[in-house]
């Protein structure tokens, strides 16, 4: 880094962070533990990264087409998140080993495998899906119905249940 290296995007955690710099090209870095990884995006413009325990997963987009890419504790270089190619990935959530990926709407649900990331299936295709969190096995996110912005609430291999409005009767 230089004092001319823009950085955008800072993700916190308690034992990790990651953010995106950009100094004439953009690099993703990655936080743990006093080491500090850098990689060259896979695919097109990095934002948005995320880390929890050994993943750091984050979107890249070319053209306005979102992708996934992720890497490993340790690993060299990042690569891209095959189950989510061609998705149109927006926002992510990431914990313990499972990612929520909002892909044009949809939400789908994938785990962490021996080399990359295994689909699950879509979880949430009802209306437009926002913002998912993820926290253990418990996925929430925004969603808009009958006209109100709404959240919902998912246990991960459980039933999505859409929160009441205070106004709702």
């Amino acid at each position: 880094m230089t004092d001319k290296t823009f950085v955008y995007d800072l993700w916190l955690a308690r034992d990790a962070s990651a953010w995106i710099e950009r100094d004439g090209k953009e690099i993703i870095a990655i936080e743990r533990g006093g080491h500090l990884h850098r990689f060259a995006p896979v695919w097109g413009h990095p934002g948005r990264p995320v880390v929890s325990g050994d993943d750091a997963v984050w979107t890249e987009y070319r053209e306005g087409v979102g992708c996934a890419a992720f890497a490993d504790s340790g690993s060299e270089s990042a690569r891209l998140i095959k189950p989510l190619i061609g998705a149109n990935v927006g926002d992510l959530a990431l914990s313990a080993g499972h990612l929520v990926a909002e892909c044009a709407g949809t939400l789908r649900l994938l785990t962490r495998a021996r080399n990359g990331w295994a689909a699950q299936g879509t979880i949430w295709d009802e209306s437009p899906a926002y913002h998912p969190c993820l926290v253990s096995d418990l996925a929430s996110w925004d969603t808009y119905i009958g006209g109100r912005y709404r959240v919902v609430v998912m246990p991960l291999g459980g039933e999505p249940a859409v929160l009441p409005c205070p106004d709702d009767h």
